[in-house]
Formats: C-alpha cells, structure tokens, sequence
C-alpha cells in the first residue's frame, strides 16, 4: 500500500542556501509576472523562463498549465513552472495557490521526479501570509489516492519526498501530520 510523501521543510530564502542535490524537480510556483520573480531566485532560472515565455508568450500572461522545461541546474534536470494570475484580484487568495501547486507537483511526478522541491512565490499581504502552508498541503494533497486503490496497489505512481523553501522543519512535521489524518480515508 502506498503510504504519503514525506514532507521536507527546506530552511533559507534562496534555492543558493539550498542542496538541491537531495531532489530531482524544481517546481516553480508564482504569480504573473513569473519571470521577475524567477530572475530575483537565480539569474539562470530568470533566463530560462525569459526563454520558455519567448517560446510561449502564453506563460507570462497568466494562470497556465504547468510546463515541464529542461534545465541542467535544476535538481533532475527538471523545471516545472506553474504560474499564476497576478493575485491582485479582490477575490484572490491562497485558494489560487494551492490550486496552481497541486498541479504543479502532480505534474512533476508525471514526467517522472520523485522528489521535488516546491518554490512559492507569493504577494506580500495578510491574504497570503499562510501561503506556503498551503502550498505544502495542497502538494501532499495532489499525491493522494482513493484507500481502494491503495490497498490492491493500483494507486497512481506518488512522489517519495516533497521539498518547501522556506518552510522550518517543526512546520513540515505538524503539516505532514495534518495529511496523515486526512489520508486515513
């Protein structure tokens, strides 16, 4: 039976403090306009979704499917990018994060990884100020699968290990725990 992906809160505020070594999926996570938040995390990331909105201008204009782009510097060689609406709207909230992470991860797992690492960027502002707790649970939630499924291993394929920047290990416990109790069923 296939059990929940461990959660790892991955400490620091730029993927620099980061080993990324331990995983193998860069999920990009970030409000439009993505390529600017993209560039503050690494000039080479900022480049290759500079490249990929080139290719599709699509990507820099909003909510989209996420992509999977080949990057050597991302963990795996993988970077999923699942951008968002600019979340300025009135009626924007952490809704719409969880929404473009749980495609994100479950798109990652697709096209292959195992272990990847989530990045959230996200508004400043008290709508968003539990964001990446959201994003965490919204993650684990996209790897769920029905208890009949699980029992006779007909469960799709899940990721082993899910990786949040800037999320503190105490927090990753307490939100795994959480996942835990609502995968019971």
């Amino acid at each position: 039976m296939s059990s929940a992906p461990r959660l790892v809160g991955v400490s620091g505020a730029s993927l620099s403090d980061v080993d990324v070594t331990a995983f193998d999926a860069l999920v990009l996570v970030a409000p439009t306009p993505v390529a600017s938040f993209a560039a503050a995390l690494s000039p080479a990331i900022g480049a290759a979704v500079e490249a990929a909105i080139g290719a599709d201008g699509a990507l820099g204009r909003g909510a989209r499917p996420p992509v999977v782009l080949p990057f050597a510097s991302a963990p795996g060689g993988r970077l999923v990018l699942a951008p968002m609406s600019s979340l300025e709207g009135d009626t924007d909230d952490a809704r719409l994060v969880a929404e473009a992470v749980s495609a994100g991860v479950a798109r990652a797992v697709d096209a292959g990884a195992s272990s990847p690492l989530l990045v959230v960027g996200k508004p400043k502002g008290p709508r968003f100020e539990r964001a990446t707790e959201v994003a965490a649970l919204a993650a684990l939630g996209s790897q769920w699968a029905p208890l009949e499924a699980r029992e006779v291993e007909k469960a799709p394929r899940s990721a082993v290990k899910i990786g949040v920047l800037g999320l503190d290990s105490a927090a990753a416990a307490a939100l795994e725990g959480i996942e835990l109790g609502k995968r019971l069923c």
